[in-house]
């Protein structure tokens, strides 16, 4: 939720889209299992892109792991958005102002 709006990602093929309400369907890139959450005025879609992990931010791409898998994101009170995933039999965490 991002207000009173739902905003939605999901997986097509091999590509992960962004849906958000009034505006079109917007492919974010390739990958599989999305996570999407909203911070702000930011929304965040994270997804594993063969063994990386890695999110859009509203305006660029950036790798959150070079190796990782399960991807969830988690809107946080004060704006921010906490990212985690598995990586090496543990769990990694990184917040996204």
């Amino acid at each position: 939720m991002s207000g009173a709006n739902i905003v939605t990602a999901w997986r097509r093929g091999e590509d992960v889209f962004l849906a958000e309400p009034g505006r079109a369907e917007k492919r974010i890139g390739a990958g599989n299992d999305a996570a999407v959450a909203t911070g702000g005025d930011r929304t965040y879609v994270a997804w594993t892109k063969g063994a990386a992990i890695e999110c859009w931010n509203g305006s660029k791409i950036e790798v959150l792991a070079k190796t990782g898998a399960f991807p969830s994101l988690v809107s946080l009170p004060h704006g921010g958005v906490l990212a985690a995933w598995e990586e090496d039999g543990g769990i990694q965490i990184r917040y996204l102002p």
